[in-house]
């Protein structure tokens, strides 16, 4: 069974920082990993069609791309970092439709 194991932590003086450092220790039933080269103006999905809920996803590359995933349902607990990127949406904004009062916290940096 793939596990993800993840360790995050900051050194922001003065900042509202949500509990970090952090560490989670997930379980996943699939994983699909990937390494490929993509030419210049062309659009590709990230190969993850079988897995029928992705919760992880990680992305990096070697030049600016754009990275677009649609609207992300955020599971309780869970997080996005965006390290590196720029939000198409500038506010970026969260849209809370749980039925109950949600703590969103969180630290926003950039120039």
């Amino acid at each position: 069974m793939p596990i993800v194991r993840l360790n995050v932590e900051t050194d922001l003086p003065d900042s509202l920082v949500p509990d970090l450092p952090l560490s989670i220790r997930r379980e996943f039933a699939e994983i699909a990993g990937f390494e490929k080269e993509q030419a210049t103006g062309t659009t590709e999905a990230i190969p993850s069609s079988h897995i029928a809920t992705p919760k992880v996803i990680i992305v990096q590359a070697d030049k600016a791309v754009t990275v677009t995933t649609g609207t992300i349902a955020l599971d309780a607990g869970g997080f996005i970092i965006i390290v590196g990127g720029t939000p198409a949406t500038n506010p970026p904004t969260v849209n809370n439709a749980s039925g109950s009062t949600a703590k969103v916290r969180g630290v926003v940096l950039g120039s």
